[in-house]
């Protein structure tokens, strides 16, 4: 709605300096997918939501003549163009919204009441602003960094941080906005689409259900909320929160019969206190909570009780909701082996550049490669080396350089990489379950 009255405000200081002859050209890269800041529903929904019905009317009242131009990128815009089929089916929808004059004529109430659309679009603007600048979302995006995909894009995550879990505050400026929107899909609780959207339900309920009702251009927008809604449950986020919980570990140690398990568990519990990083995470579940909350009551109703997972008003079929909640769950439990494998890397003393907290740091942090080829250059498997004292008789002696690391190498650094390439195999099922390929 910014955007809009941007376009706007720029079309109509080319008509009031009698410029009708200067074609007003807008070129929108939004994306295709609600990943990238398209709209999710259809191509026809696309279309429409980047190129306001309001904004042509206007812009045809004024004499300025519009160009539009948009952008099919990434994989899910060149799904469009995939096949023969495909691409006819697209060009011909793009035909459609281009020569449909009856449209045109269609009045929104939206526009009628000018202070609602301005009160919604600061809301949601001040509740974005404050959580982009909480240090607390900051260690949540960071906390799995942009390991849990494949990368996005031709442009690198650019962002400098060392081996230590306390570089997880930074300021989320610092990253594209794609990678920090795929890290949310991931984590299972889209915020940038639902922020800010139960606070604006706080204040003025009742105009957002009348707006909703009457407004073909505010349904559309939050059609957006609510396919986001369907792809989100913030029972996932708390899951993967609970990873680094001390207190959930030592629990666990308590009920596991296998002694060995157990007192891994106790070391996960004693590293995670000194990561100290689960209370700023559950700070944000709580605001996050409340936003998922007051959409929820919107789009299921105040009456439903319980957990609910699937029901009316979601935009997914029950069969599909539980596979993206199954495959959520065996994504956590790997995170849960990966947490207990790191506790079991040897002691050493600092080498490589590195100690074996950092080490473990990355390793929780789902930095599984790199940290995988630091540890196999100082466990390296071999054959062991004896030493000849030249004094007629071999030496047993094996020094710390030459030891054979064969066993964690079978049994911690594959199954480390085995875990990380499972994990980003459930990843990029859930990309596609969303529908976001960026």
């Amino acid at each position: 709605m910014s955007i809009e009255n941007l376009q706007r405000k720029i079309a109509n200081l080319l008509a009031k300096n009698n410029l009708p002859h200067v074609k007003l050209l807008i070129f929108n890269t939004h994306g295709e997918s609600i990943g990238r800041g398209g709209h999710p529903i259809s191509l026809s929904d696309r279309l429409s939501y980047v190129n306001c019905l309001y904004t042509r009317n206007k812009l045809k009242d004024w004499k300025i003549k519009l160009i539009q131009e948009m952008s099919f990128q990434g994989g899910d815009g060149y799904q469009y163009f995939m096949n023969h089929n495909l691409a006819y089916a697209s060009i011909s929808r793009i035909l459609e919204f281009c020569f449909n004059k009856e449209s045109l004529n269609i009045k929104d109430p939206l526009y009628n009441s000018p202070d609602f659309g301005i009160e919604f679009v600061n809301t949601i603007k001040q509740f974005n602003t404050e959580i982009m600048d909480d240090p607390n979302y900051a260690a949540l995006l960071n906390v799995f960094g942009s390991n849990l995909t494949h990368s996005t894009g031709s442009r690198a995550v650019k962002r400098h941080m060392d081996g230590s879990m306390k570089t997880l505050v930074y300021h989320p400026r610092q990253t594209r906005a794609i990678p920090q929107n795929s890290t949310l899909q991931q984590l299972g609780m889209m915020a940038n689409s639902l922020g800010g959207i139960g606070k604006f339900l706080r204040k003025d309920q009742k105009g957002f259900y009348e707006y909703y009702k009457k407004s073909e251009r505010f349904k559309r927008i939050m059609d957006i909320v609510k396919y986001a809604f369907a792809y989100s449950d913030i029972e996932v986020l708390k899951a993967y929160i609970d990873c680094f919980d001390p207190g959930m570990w030592l629990s666990w140690s308590t009920r596991t019969a296998d002694s060995k398990r157990s007192e891994n568990m106790k070391e996960v519990a004693n590293l995670l206190e000194k990561f100290d990083v689960h209370w700023r995470l559950n700070k944000v579940y709580r605001q996050l909570h409340q936003e998922y909350m007051e959409i929820r009551n919107w789009v299921l109703g105040r009456k439903s009780r319980g957990r609910i997972a699937v029901g009316r008003g979601r935009a997914v079929e029950k069969e599909i909701r539980d596979e993206l909640l199954l495959m959520h769950g065996i994504r956590v439990a790997i995170f849960h082996e990966i947490f207990l494998l790191s506790v079991r890397i040897p002691k050493f003393s600092d080498q490589a550049g590195t100690s074996r907290d950092e080490i473990i740091a990355k390793l929780i942090r789902f930095d599984i490669l790199d940290a995988v080829e630091t540890l196999r250059k100082i466990f390296p498997a071999g054959k062991v080396k004896t030493v000849d004292t030249g004094f007629g008789e071999q030496s047993n002696y094996v020094s710390e350089t030459n030891m054979n690391y064969s066993k964690e190498e079978k049994n911690i650094f594959k199954q480390l990489e085995a875990l990380y390439e499972c994990a980003k195999r459930v990843s990029t099922g859930i990309t596609h379950f969303i529908g976001s390929v960026g």
